[in-house]
C-alpha cells in the first residue's frame, strides 16, 4: 500500500505502512534527515521501519508509528529529524494544519481529539492538549 502526501514542491511517501520517503524541496526540514537540502530522488526519512500514518504541511510532519507513538519534525517543531512527541503510545492518527499557531490535530485510540499548538508567547514552545 502507498500513501502519498504532496505539499507545494515536497512529496512524502509512506510505503506499505513501513517506511517513509521524501523528495523535492526541503527548505523546512521535512525530509527528516537533519538537513534542509533539496533532492530530486526519494530519500528515506530515518531508518525506522514501523511507520503507520503520516501527515505533512509546508513546515512540519506528524507521524504515528505502529506502536502508537507520535513523532514530529520540521522547522515549526524546531528539529529536522523525527523526535517523539510526549510519552503516550495511544495515538490513532494525526493531521497537520497550518493556521498561524495551530500545527496539528491528533486522534487517540479512545476517540479523544488533541491539539498540537505553537505557543509563541511562552518561549516559542509547542503544547499538546485536549
Amino acid at each position: 500500500m502507498l500513501f502519498l502526501i504532496k505539499f507545494y514542491s515536497c512529496k512524502i511517501l509512506l510505503i506499505a505502512f513501513i517506511t517513509l520517503w521524501a523528495w523535492g524541496k526541503n527548505e523546512t526540514g521535512l525530509f527528516g534527515n537533519g538537513t534542509k537540502t533539496d533532492s530530486l530522488s526519494p530519500i528515506q526519512i530515518g531508518t525506522d521501519t514501523d511507520w503507520a500514518f503520516v501527515s505533512s504541511n509546508s513546515v512540519n510532519c506528524l507521524a504515528v508509528k505502529t506502536n502508537r507513538e507520535l513523532w514530529g519534525w520540521g522547522s515549526s517543531l524546531g528539529n529536522t529529524t523525527p523526535v517523539q512527541i510526549g510519552t503516550n503510545s495511544n495515538w490513532a492518527s494525526a493531521v497537520t494544519i497550518w493556521d498561524a499557531n495551530l500545527q496539528g490535530v491528533i486522534l487517540d485510540i479512545d476517540g479523544t481529539l488533541w491539539v498540537w499548538e505553537w505557543v509563541p508567547f511562552d518561549g516559542m514552545k509547542m503544547r499538546l492538549y485536549h
